[in-house]
């Protein structure tokens, strides 16, 4: 414990004079208190070798390494030679600590600089101890004046303990000793002491010992003092100024300040100002292992005109930091100062610091550089040679115009910075004075006019930048934008940066980039950025540009690590852009590590949020978000999440989200999420979401999700890219999901696998178009590279549009391939409330979708003209799949599933959906599939194609081929279902203007027309507006809509229009039609002009019923025109009923022209019935009606009547012909209940019957209707049955105003039956039955026979011959069969038979076929190698050449030989014989009847014993066949049979007669 007054009179040289008895006042006590603090606080800590204070008595200090390595600390306020570099320093680690004390200098040889400083402690002046013995230089002057002591009197109440509370003033006080005491050689009780060795604690005194200095002391050599009131003075002492202290009052009033307060108020005033004194390292020593080593050591300096501290030399210099340290320059130096030398080399500055035992950084340093200078760097001119930081927490403030760490104003030379570790707290660039600031690290700013030109090279490889800040216009790291023409590269290959801020734009001048460097730029996996950010641009300044997060002028390598968050400024004037997050001005890599957020800045046009100048190329690493900055300019673009002014290169990695900006102004367009400005390709990686910037201007669009020049999309994933919105209701279009201006192309890279695009939507617009999914300007090609890889397109979206035209979902102006398996799920057209509705895949040229494409789902979007759900100019779907093709709904017209405007194209395909939806308003209902130009569908599958319905218009047909000169084709197709739209008029199942259908199977039905108007009609099932052609294997189910109102019911299968004549053929297939039902019904099969039936078969052709008044029934085949019938089967045809009032049924086949039924088979032919219009017919034609060649017709059945005639069962207007062999079965006339029964055949004019024919007519039963009825009843031929009705008024067989019956040179059978015999055939001009029949036989069969109840009457020759015969009885009663010429063994004969009715001489004659041989057995001629027999009838003689006979009667083979009763007796030698001369083999049986069998292969086989041929004998027949046109039959296990039976043979091959091949 110590007194207060002993503390004061130990510091002020004299005791404090108080009264005697009275205590001491306030004021002694704070003064020993301040002095107390004031000596505490000095204390310095241990002083070390080379320890050098910087206070302000001592000087400036400078620190020197001469060339030969020497270390020299001089003081400048000392005396030295004049060539003296200072002290030498023994080891060269020189400490410089801050605050006030004593240096210590270890120097060997103290001659060799001035004179050595001591250490002085708390006395008033001491000496200094020496290490390791050396003596120890003269001490510096002491602060303090020794004064003479004061009179002894009681301390207690002046005692205080070190926390400055009084002591117990009757406590010992072992610490103080008497007023003189000694100090003993070896102790040290210095407090004060600097000496490292000092151990001195805290109360003053040395470690164990209780001692303190007393009043006076002799220090003594080797030790160490403390002051007393007196020491003796050593040598180099020297008295303190007398001005230091002076004390001089007695009687200090405690509320009176005194002299000795002042005095230590300003002690301690000048204890805690920071130094003006600087520090200059001065290396000399060039080459390795130069460097000088500095430590700082709690320095704080405020330098004026000069460097705080100042680094110079070829040498390098290591600083390292103990304690916090500070450095402040006022004007044109740097805080510390390194300038590279205009001359020579510079060496470099490493700074560092001391650690902690964990490692951690201990030493602190804060530079302030004055005007034009850096806070560490270069003064204003000067380049800052190389700088290296290791350690130490940094905080550099740059002057105006300087960087913080780097190069100052207008700098000249190279700035070389690396980091590799310590903490840059913060490196603040300095903002401009009347110009550009300098970098937070890096380089000044060249102002205006000055010709500074530099080199910055800046390299991070550790520590921690926490931030750096670029003063005006500056950059964080890097440069600034006042002095881009010099040369700043920043290298990063590891370290932290917290922050790097770019500043505020100042003037021409842009904002500062948080990162920039004018060459190549990597940041490696070892580095990690928190967040790099552009400056903004001058907020009052109009011409100033913002700056980017980070920049290179080169190429920009992100080859991984961390990046928190880069970030473009923004640019307040109205013709600048925003900075961009990331920007290369070269080539853009990026290869791994992870990006947060790259944001891009606002202005004219919006900063990119990664940005590439040249090729951009992305293979790794993660990018959380990249956005571009918003567009405020009139027509400027909002900045791109991810661009390249080049190409741009996905192959890997993964980007989360990238989102262009908006746009503000009136024509801005929104950026891109995704933008390349020439080709942009993706091989890998994922994009989860790429979305365009919206537009919000009057007449803006927004931006794309993705948009390029040229796109290939190869490879990876996209999850979903969007097209921004267009908000504005003037004008403006919806940005694309996709978009490219050129060519686009999804499939597969030589090394990629899958491409999966999942949804691609396109923005919305208020008044312009919306945006597509996917949008090619050129061929947009989706594929696969082959079966080893998939392409798929989950979903694609048009956007929306109220006023303008909905996006499509897939788009491309040119050409459009899907192909190679690709598969797109669903594309989708927008909606648009008054202009039309998008397109789900559209293609402005050909439209190809090929090898196995699959499409689940392409739909129009609804508007004011629905969209279509696939549409091209011209269209090929070829061995594809398409799920669901559906229009949009839509006011004026729905659109079309399918739409092909040139050629249309299907072939093996299959096609599950194709639907056209419905018009609401005044328009027509869109198609399933239609085609403005050719349609084909070949080998293909449709199973629904549906029309749209239609509220005020016509719906929609199912299939449309409607090209003005092309042909709508079918061939081999299955279409399961074709349905016409319902409307005002219905709409077809298939419509074509020229239609035609090969070997086909399909099912067509018409719309429902539900318009009042007549002209309102059901749709035809199948339509073919100028022809339809029917052929090959087709099979058709067709049916006619119904019309609910007033109009007529469609047809099944219709050709022509009510405004044009149609031809409809039908030459094969199996066809089943009906016609709707309506006021009038629908036809089965109608053409407005011809219809050629020539082969196929119709199962069923049905007219629809009529169901309003005076309405007709639709008739089963209709032809306004010409109607031929040549071949096939029609198996039933019936015209439809008329169930309103005065409705007429309608017929089974009827022409208003000319009907040919010149072959083929009707089986059944029925009118409909009818009210007072009276029954259909059932074959009917208002003009010529011919039936000839091989016609037959089964059933024609006329259709009943309840007021009305009944329908004749053949009918025409005009000449009606029978003749050549057609076949009648049955013409049934058709009832009626009030009127009159149809006849079984009628006409209005003639009715001719000729040839070989075969006719049944039948008048109706309850009226009394004729068989056959005419004004002129002409027969000449034909086997005729015709019955009249037997009513209320009995029909006659053959009813006619003339008749005529004769044949003159056909044969000629008429059976009429009628009530009576008499008028069983009529003629009404009055004439008898031998005038009307004129029968000439000519031994032609010529008959009538006239029934009546059952029996019959003939006429014979022209005489009516009364004679009676069962009605079952032959024409001509033959008698006995006479020979009229003998059949000879080798001729054939005749026999005949005649009429036995008197007078006729029909004769019938038949051939009876050659007797045959009847050869005796074979008999050897005498004296040769023949033999001989002789018939036994004709007797010819036949010799053979038995001369190679073999003799055997067996041969090598499988035949049989085989009896009348199938026994086998081919080894019966008595009845066969087996011989070969020559090639021939015999084989002779001795039977009337015999067979030789086998299969062929046995035949043939003989050729392998040299036999030809085989001649095969029985006793009535002989023949002869040869091999070689049995082995043209072919070989094998074929059976035959070659038989005999008397003189008759046949050769039966598999069931085949081949009896020809016998001779």
């Amino acid at each position: 414990m110590i007194s207060y007054r002993k503390l004061a009179m130990r510091v002020l040289g004299h005791p404090l004079r108080v009264p005697t008895n009275a205590p001491r006042p306030a004021s002694h006590r704070v003064t020993a208190l301040a002095l107390t603090a004031a000596m505490v606080a000095g204390m310095a800590a241990p002083a070390y070798a080379g320890t050098y204070y910087i206070d302000n008595n001592g000087g400036d200090i400078t620190v020197t390494k001469d060339a030969e390595g020497n270390v020299y600390v001089k003081r400048s306020n000392k005396t030295y030679d004049a060539d003296s570099l200072g002290d030498k320093d023994e080891d060269g680690n020189v400490t410089i600590k801050g605050g006030t004390g004593t240096d210590i200098t270890k120097n060997p040889d103290p001659g060799t600089g001035s004179s050595g400083t001591g250490s002085t402690t708390g006395g008033s002046s001491g000496g200094s101890s020496s290490e390791g013995g050396t003596t120890a230089t003269p001490a510096a002057k002491s602060n303090l004046t020794a004064l003479p002591s004061e009179d002894s009197e009681s301390q207690d109440e002046d005692k205080v303990s070190p926390d400055g509370t009084n002591a117990d003033p009757n406590g010992s006080d072992s610490s103080e000793g008497g007023e003189e005491n000694q100090t003993q050689p070896g102790e040290n009780t210095g407090a004060g002491s600097s000496d490292p060795e000092s151990t001195g604690s805290g109360d003053g005194t040395s470690g164990s010992d209780d001692i303190t200095g007393g009043e006076k002391n002799d220090t003594k050599p080797d030790s160490t003092t403390t002051g007393g009131e007196e020491n003796d003075p050593q040598p180099g002492d020297s008295s303190a100024p007398g001005s230091q202290i002076m004390y001089t009052s007695a009687n200090d009033d405690e509320g009176t300040p005194t002299e000795s307060t002042t005095v230590l108020k300003t002690a301690a005033d000048n204890f805690k100002a920071a130094a003006q004194n600087v520090i200059r390292i001065i290396n000399k020593l060039a080459g390795n292992d130069n460097t000088l080593n500095v430590t700082l050591d709690n320095v704080n300096i405020t330098a004026k005109n000069d460097a705080a501290l100042s680094v110079e030399g070829e040498g390098d210099t290591k600083i390292t930091l103990r304690g916090s340290n500070t450095l402040i320059n006022d004007l044109l130096h740097a805080g510390l100062e390194h300038n590279e030398e205009s001359t020579g080399t510079t060496g470099k500055l490493t700074i560092t610091s001391e650690k902690d035992a964990d490692g951690n950084d201990t030493g602190s340093l804060t530079a302030t550089g004055g005007n034009g200078a850096a806070g560490i760097g270069s003064s204003d001119g000067k380049g800052a040679g190389t700088i290296e930081i290791t350690g130490g927490n940094i905080t550099a403030i740059g002057g105006n115009n300087a960087a913080g760490i780097g190069s100052g104003y207008n700098s000249n030379g190279t700035t070389t910075i690396k980091i590799k570790g310590g903490t840059i707290v913060k490196a603040q660039g300095g903002s401009g004075r009347g110009s550009s600031g300098g970098a937070g690290i890096g380089s000044g700013d060249i102002g205006s006019g000055d010709t500074g030109s530099s080199t910055t090279n800046i390299t991070i490889s550790g520590g921690t930048i926490v931030e750096a800040v670029g003063g005006t216009t500056g950059d964080g790291i890097g440069g600034s934008s006042g002095n881009r023409s010099n040369s700043t590269t920043v290298t990063i290959n590891g370290g932290r940066i917290e922050k790097a801020q770019g500043g505020q734009g100042y003037s021409t001048y842009d904002g500062g980039d948080g990162i920039h460097s004018d060459g190549d730029l990597t940041i490696p996996g070892t580095a990690s950025i928190g967040s790099a950010i552009g400056g903004s641009g001058g907020s009052d300044i109009v011409s100033s540009g913002a700056g980017n997060g980070i920049y290179s002028g080169g190429k920009l390598t992100i080859s991984g690590g961390t990046i928190g968050t880069v970030q473009g400024g923004n640019a307040t004037a109205d013709h600048k852009d925003g900075g961009s997050g990331i920007y290369s001005k070269g080539d853009l890599s990026i290869e791994g590590g992870t990006i947060g957020t790259a944001q891009g800045g606002s202005g004219r046009s919006g900063g990119y949020g990664i940005r590439s100048n040249q090729e951009l190329t992305i293979e790794g690493g993660e990018i959380k978000q990249a956005t571009g900055g918003d567009a405020t300019g009139g027509d400027a673009t909002g900045g791109t999440g991810i661009g390249s002014n080049g190409t741009l290169t996905i192959a890997g990695g993964e980007i989360q989200q990238t989102t262009g900006g908006n746009a503000t102004g009136t024509f801005g367009t929104g950026g891109s999420g995704i933008r390349s400005d020439g080709e942009f390709a993706i091989y890998g990686g994922t994009i989860t979401n790429a979305t365009g910037g919206d537009a919000t201007g009057t007449s803006g669009n927004g931006g794309s999700g993705i948009r390029s020049k040229i796109a290939k999309i190869l490879g990876g994933i996209i999850t979903k890219t969007k097209g921004g919105n267009a908000t504005d209701t003037n004008s403006g279009d919806g940005g694309h999901g996709i978009y490219s201006d050129g060519a686009l192309t999804i499939s597969q890279s030589e090394n990629s696998k899958s491409t999966t695009i999942r949804t691609a939507q396109g923005g919305t617009s208020t008044n312009g178009t919306g945006g597509s999914g996917i949008y090619s300007c050129d061929t947009l090609t989706i594929s696969q590279r082959d079966n080893s890889t998939s392409t798929t397109i989950g979903t694609t979206q048009g956007g929306t549009s109220t006023n303008g035209t909905g996006g499509n979902g897939i788009y491309s102006s040119g050409n459009l391939f899907i192909s190679k398996s690709a598969a797109i799920t669903d594309a989708t057209g927008g909606a648009s409330t008054d202009d039309t509705g998008g397109y789900g895949i559209h293609s402005g040229s050909m439209l190809t979708i090929s090898d196995n494409a699959t499409i689940t789902n392409a739909t129009g979007g609804s508007g004011w003209s629905g969209g279509n759900g696939i549409f091209g100019a011209a269209m090929k779907i070829i061995s594809s799949t398409i799920g669901t093709a559906k229009g949009g709904e839509g006011k004026t017209s729905g659109g079309n599933g399918i739409y092909g405007v040139g050629k249309l194209t299907i072939q093996k395909a299959t096609i599950t959906n194709a639907t056209g939806n419905k018009a609401t308003g005044n328009g027509n209902g869109g198609s399933g599939i239609f085609s403005d130009g050719m349609l084909s569908i070949d080998s293909a599958t449709i199973t629904n194609a549906t029309g749209g319905d239609a509220d005020n218009g016509t719906g929609g047909s199912g299939i449309r081929g409607d090209g003005s000169n092309d042909k709508l084709s079918i061939y081999n197709a299955t279409i399961t279902n074709a349905t016409g739209g319902n409307g005002k008029s219905g709409g077809s199942g298939l419509f074509g203007k020229t239609m035609e259908i090969i070997s086909s199977a399909i099912k067509a039905i018409g719309g429902r027309a539900t318009g009042e108007e007549s002209y309102h009609t059901g749709g035809a099932g199948i339509a073919g507006s100028e022809s339809l052609t029917i052929k090959g294997g087709t099979t058709v189910q067709a049916t006619g809509g119904n019309a609910t109102g007033n109009g007529t019911g469609g047809s099944g299968i219709r050709s022509g229009s009510d405004s044009s004549s149609g031809s409809l053929s039908i030459s094969g297939g199996t066809i089943s039609a009906a016609g709707g039902s309506g006021k009038s019904g629908g036809a089965g099969i109608a053409s407005s002009g011809t219809v050629s039936i020539s082969g196929g078969e119709i199962e069923q052709a049905v007219g629809g019923n009529a169901t309003g008044e005076n309405g007709t029934g639709g008739s089963g085949i209709c032809s306004n025109g010409t109607l031929t019938i040549r071949g096939g089967e029609i198996q039933q045809t019936s015209g439809g009923d008329a169930t309103g009032k005065g409705g007429t049924g309608g017929s089974g086949i009827r022409s208003d022209g000319t009907v040919k039924i010149w072959g083929g088979t009707i089986t059944k032919a029925t009118g409909g019935s009818g009210k007072s219009g009276g029954g259909g017919d059932g074959i009917g034609s208002y003009g010529v009606l011919t039936i000839s060649g091989s016609a037959k017709i089964e059933t024609a059945q006329g259709g009943a009547s309840t007021d009305g005639n009944g329908g004749s069962g053949i009918s025409s207007g005009s000449i009606l012909t029978i003749e050549g062999s057609a076949n009648i079965g049955t013409a049934q006339g058709g009832a009626s209940t009030n009127g009159t029964g149809g006849d079984g055949i009628h006409s209005d004019s003639v009715v001719k019957i000729s040839g070989d024919t075969t006719t049944k007519a039948t008048g109706e039963n309850s009226t009394g209707g004729s068989g056959i009825g005419g004004n002129s009843v002409n027969v000449a031929g034909g086997t005729i049955n015709t019955t009249g009705g037997s009513g209320k008024s009995g029909g006659a067989g053959i009813d006619g105003d003339i008749v005529s019956i004769g044949n003159i040179d056909t044969p000629l059978n008429i059976t009429a039956t009628s009530p009576d015999a008499d008028n069983a055939i009529q003629s009404r001009d009055g004439k008898k039955l031998d005038e009307i029949i004129h029968l000439e036989e000519n031994g032609m069969l010529g008959l009538v026979k006239l029934v009546e109840n059952g029996v019959t009457r003939l006429f014979h020759n022209g005489v009516y011959t009364k004679s009676i015969y069962p009605a079952i009885s032959e024409t001509h009663p033959l008698g006995e069969w006479r020979t009229t010429k003998e059949p000879t063994c080798t001729e054939k004969g005749e026999r005949q038979r005649s009429c036995t009715v008197s007078g006729c001489v029909v004769t019938e004659t038949e051939e009876l076929p050659a007797l045959g041989h009847q050869w005796s057995g074979w008999t050897p001629v005498e004296g040769g190698s023949r033999e001989y027999r002789i018939c036994t009838v004709c007797h010819a003689v036949e010799y053979r050449d038995v001369s190679h006979n073999s003799g055997d009667s067996t041969i090598s083979t499988g035949l049989r030989v085989l009896d009348s009763t199938q026994a086998d007796i081919l080894q019966n030698a008595q009845l066969v014989r087996l011989s070969q001369i020559n090639d021939v083999l015999y084989i002779d049986v001795a039977l009337e009847t015999a067979s030789l069998q086998g299969v062929l292969s046995d035949l043939t086989g003989l050729r392998s014993e040299n036999i030809e041929t085989v001649v095969f004998s029985t006793e009535r027949c002989t023949s002869t066949l040869s091999l070689s046109d049995v082995a043209a039959l072919g070989a094998g296990d074929t059976p035959f049979t070659l038989s005999h039976s008397g003189s008759t043979a046949s050769f039966i091959v598999g069931g085949a007669d081949h009896s020809a091949l016998l001779r």
